[in-house]
């Protein structure tokens, strides 16, 4: 099964999947670097392998800001310097809540992405060296423009793999089994 591409915030609103977060510019993804599991690790950019550092939960808060909380280390996107002028830098920390880790979705007509840091209203930006990752001022250019594409799913895989009938008959006979000495049981 293959990624698919998010056009729409309300697509992600109550959204429990993963997502690769891919920059227009440069067409890597958002990474948190060597796999890191400590605070302060870099945000970069590197070349989609849909490994879990690559891939970023979107979970949207009561007042429609969104934390982007990295799968292989449940640690949140975040503006390290609380920026509210160009150039800080975006890492990965412990969730708090925090203005510098929620981040609005801007969703153009084409399906393009702007991530807007709440506490200074910067946009999340690729430098043009491809690397690391910072907040900008906002200027709609390319190396702002990302785009959201869902990872698929273990059952995802598992129906395109095995089509989806026969997925229903593995989760049917998981669901009703015989017991040793032969009566049917049923999971509840």
């Amino acid at each position: 099964m293959s990624e698919t591409t998010i056009t729409r915030v309300d697509e992600i609103a109550n959204s429990r999947d993963y997502f690769l977060i891919v920059n227009e510019h440069t067409g890597k993804c958002l990474t948190v670097e060597d796999f890191a599991q400590n605070d302060g690790a870099h945000i970069v950019q590197s070349l989609p392998t849909g490994s879990g550092n690559q891939q970023w939960l979107l979970l949207r808060n009561s007042d429609g800001y969104y934390e982007v909380v990295a799968k292989h280390s449940g640690k949140c996107l975040d503006d390290a310097k609380n920026s509210r002028a160009k150039g800080g830098v975006a890492h990965q920390w412990t969730r708090c809540n925090g203005w510098n880790q929620h981040w609005q979705l801007v969703m153009s007509v084409d399906g393009v992405c702007y991530f807007v840091s709440r506490i200074g209203k910067m946009n999340l930006d690729a430098n043009l060296d491809g690397y690391r990752l910072h907040v900008w001022t906002p200027h709609q250019g390319s190396t702002q423009k990302w785009r959201l594409k869902k990872q698929p799913t273990a059952v995802d895989e598992l129906n395109s793999l095995l089509g989806l009938q026969s997925v229903k008959a593995i989760i049917s006979q998981l669901v009703n089994y015989e017991d040793r000495d032969g009566k049917e049981s049923k999971w509840d």
